[in-house]
């Protein structure tokens, strides 16, 4: 069987979607040795994600050639790329899937701060999601959401069965595990870190709420007696 995710997440420099979407392609492909897991995109890949080191044989990295009319991808060029490959399934791994395809059709929703927060986003990125995203979600067979809050804002605010969602928590990649503790003690020595210190990982941009963070990190410090927390 062939299961084909979308690539353009790893088009770019990698963020939490880009991880996912290779992290979940390798396990897929580990895991599932008689089946062909193909990452398909219109665009070249980074560098990083070509020189990705040792990768299954069944997992495929696929740069498509696109002319005038299939370089309209989702509308046009993933279609005909998909039906040319006879794929039984399509995974979008950020919010998208294509408007013609007779297999299986995987959406992952990381979450609807597009629709519930528009505010945070930029207003091109509001607008394109206001009427696309619904669409894509109703037009899913199966739904992948990493939280049940964003489970129950699917079926609250877009109005779709629960039957048709699953929680599956996006995981981290296996290279974070616990530090031996000489090489901990070492990079807290570094970055000038005492023992206690709360550590933020991600962009910085407004759907982060990092302000509820930094008021959350105040009534910490006040309320807590350890002066070394950082």
């Amino acid at each position: 069987m062939r299961l084909v995710l979308d690539g353009l997440p790893l088009t770019e420099p990698l963020t939490g979607v880009g991880r996912y979407t290779y992290e979940l392609a390798y396990a897929l492909a580990t895991s599932s040795v008689d089946d062909l897991v193909e990452v398909v995109s219109p665009l070249p890949f980074t560098e990083p994600i070509k020189c990705a080191g040792m990768k299954p044989d069944n997992l495929l990295l696929t740069e498509a050639r696109v002319n005038r009319l299939t370089k309209h991808w989702w509308a046009v060029g993933l279609p005909l790329y998909l039906a040319r490959s006879e794929a039984a399934l399509f995974h979008g791994t950020n919010f998208d899937l294509p408007f013609f395809f007779r297999g299986a059709r995987v959406l992952t929703v990381h979450d609807l701060s597009t629709l519930l927060y528009p505010q945070t986003h930029r207003p091109h990125v509001v607008s394109r999601a206001r009427w696309r995203l619904p669409l894509m979600i109703k037009s899913a067979t199966y739904i992948i959401v990493p939280t049940s809050a964003v489970k129950r804002e699917i079926t609250s605010y877009l109005k779709v069965s629960s039957e048709r969602i699953a929680i599956i928590p996006e995981a981290p990649r296996k290279c974070f595990t616990p530090m031996p503790s000489k090489e901990a003690f070492r990079l807290l020595q570094r970055f000038q870190l005492k023992k206690n210190y709360v550590l933020f990982v991600g962009t910085i941009e407004p759907r982060k709420n990092l302000s509820r963070l930094l008021d959350a990190f105040e009534l910490l410090v006040s309320g807590d007696k350890d002066e070394d927390l950082q």
